[in-house]
Formats: structure tokens, sequence, C-alpha cells
């Protein structure tokens, strides 16, 4: 009975993993080197998710303005962050998308699930420089649970 109990409790941590969901072409396939990508802020989300964008693009070399609305002919990113509680705050869901013109060309997704995994408490940054790297270079380096996903 115990091992069967150690192995269910092994089985409900390890399917309960953080999530990343990719769709469409590479964000640094897109963008032309001298091209400012714009970041749509998003007030609603928690101003860290912002800053982390910023410090991703600045440390991979890429231009940015923060701005209020999209703007009609450049290149720009949204991204929305909600964070849950449990006996601590955590990053729960959120996306990052790079829209060309009115058209998502490129998104990443995180989902992660309210279980006994302990790595809901990664750190919100942590998690957001993953679905950079993801959202911009389709790169697993972290070797993260990753869904490739077709179509629009």
């Amino acid at each position: 009975m115990k091992k069967l109990s150690v192995l269910l409790l092994v089985f409900l941590i390890g399917c309960g993993s953080t999530k990343y969901y990719v769709r469409g072409e590479q964000a640094s396939k897109i963008l032309k080197p001298e091209e400012t990508l714009a970041i749509v802020e998003n007030a609603q989300t928690r101003a860290g998710f912002l800053e982390s964008i910023k410090n991703w693009l600045e440390e991979n070399g890429f231009t940015y303005a923060v701005v209020s609305q999209r703007p009609t002919n450049a290149p720009y990113l949204r991204y929305e962050g909600k964070w849950s509680w449990d006996l601590t705050i955590y990053l729960r869901h959120g996306f990052i998308s790079l829209y060309s013109g009115n058209k998502m060309v490129s998104r990443c997704k995180i989902d992660v699930p309210n279980n006994l995994n302990l790595s809901k408490f990664d750190k919100g940054k942590d998690k957001i420089d993953i679905m950079m790297d993801l959202l911009f270079y389709h790169d697993n380096k972290n070797n993260v649970n990753v869904v490739y996903e077709d179509g629009e």
C-alpha cells in the first residue's frame, strides 16, 4: 500500500507540470534588425511582467518602445499574466503574442496547474524568460514541457 501511495503521489506531481504552448513563426525571423518593436502596455497585468519582457529584449539586443495603443504599421507585442495564490503568489496563466499589422504571427502561452508540483512557485521572471525564448527562437534550452501548435 505504501508503494502505491508513493507511486500515486509521484504521478500526481509529475503530470501537473507547467506547460508552454507555442504557435506561429519564430519572432526573431519576422522582425527586421532595424525595426523597433512596440510593446502594448497592459495595465491589468502586474508591472513585473512588462519589466521581464523589457529586460529580456535588452539582453537579447532588440530595440523596443512601450506604447499605450497598438501601432498600425509596426510589429508589436501584447501580453497578459494572471496570478494565483497557494501559500504564495505565482504566475498561473499568461501569454505573449507578436503581431504584424493586425495579424498575430507568433504566440507563447503558459499554463501552470494548481497542484502539488512545486515548480509552480518558480519565479515569474524565469517563466517569462522561457516564454520569450520560445516566442523568439522556439528554443527549449530549459527542457520545459512545450507543445508546438499548428495553425493560427
